[in-house]
């Protein structure tokens, strides 16, 4: 029920993944969908017996960091074709409301969209004049 390391921990993470540890040296090899035993690189080329150069060690150590640590080092260019616009707060009060959902984006009308417009048509009583209630109603009385 309860381990003597911490490091052999077999709970999943919050994504459902498993993280997966050397057999032979408890180092932290990979994470994992499935709970597998592995063996890491170097305790493999070592039972093995082939050559472990210091080089070929720190590449393996450098591979297992974190990707965030390379992400510091990642310069993206600047978007060619993108122009600057003079920041106003009207502006920027107006994307917030997009984002919330309050206010729509203004779409462009598609030309497909304006002849269907204009074949559409009219409602039934368009261009009768009822006036209020009782006028129709003693209209309907002196038709009987």
């Amino acid at each position: 029920m309860y381990s003597g390391s911490s490091r052999n921990d077999n709970r999943p993470n919050p994504d459902g993944t498993v993280n997966s540890y050397c057999t032979t040296c408890g180092e932290f090899v990979s994470r994992t969908t499935v709970r597998m035993r592995v063996q890491c690189e170097l305790c493999r080329r070592a039972e093995t017996g082939e050559p472990l150069t210091p080089e070929m060690i720190e590449l393996y150590r450098q591979s297992k960091e974190p990707v965030s640590s390379s992400i510091r080092m990642l310069v993206l260019p600047d978007v060619p074709g993108k122009e600057e616009k003079k920041f106003r707060f009207s502006s920027m009060a107006g994307t917030l409301l997009e984002a919330v959902g309050i206010k729509r984006k203004k779409a462009k009308e598609l030309p497909s969209q304006k002849a269907s417009k204009a074949q559409r048509r009219g409602r039934i009583f368009e261009g009768v004049e009822l006036g209020n209630i009782s006028q129709v109603d003693d209209k309907l009385k002196g038709d009987k």
